[in-house]
């Protein structure tokens, strides 16, 4: 017998909620939205990430840390239709500004689309 099927949830907290977010999270559990295994939290519009100017914000090269244990997954479709095979590979030590170069090289980065219909047609 399948699992049943959860379809994932959507929540919208205020900017007053979102700024305790374990508290929330306990709330969106409260809901349901843990049965599904992933859910989406929209911030609030007044939510900053950061109150530095957005071109501040994130510098790879000033990232002075490195991905100890960095995984290369693979997935690829499974005898059945509609179903995929992970699989993940452990690699070498990577820096932050190299891991940002190759997740944005030609074969990793999204391609262009106008929408995520536009997306899902050229997969």
């Amino acid at each position: 017998e399948s699992p049943e099927w959860v379809e994932p949830m959507t929540f919208y907290p205020t900017l007053a909620e979102f700024k305790d977010l374990p508290k929330y999270v306990a709330h969106m559990e409260s809901k349901g939205a843990h049965l599904a295994g992933i859910a989406k939290i929209v911030p609030p519009p007044q939510w900053q990430p950061s109150k530095k100017p957005k071109e501040q914000r994130y510098n790879p090269s000033e990232m002075k840390f490195k991905i100890e244990n960095p995984l290369q997954q693979t997935i690829k479709p499974s005898p059945t239709i509609g179903a995929f095979e992970s699989t993940s590979q452990r690699m070498p030590e990577l820096s932050i500004e190299k891991f940002v170069k190759l997740a944005t090289s030609h074969r990793y980065v999204t391609p262009a689309h106008q929408s995520y219909e536009d997306l899902e047609a050229q997969y």
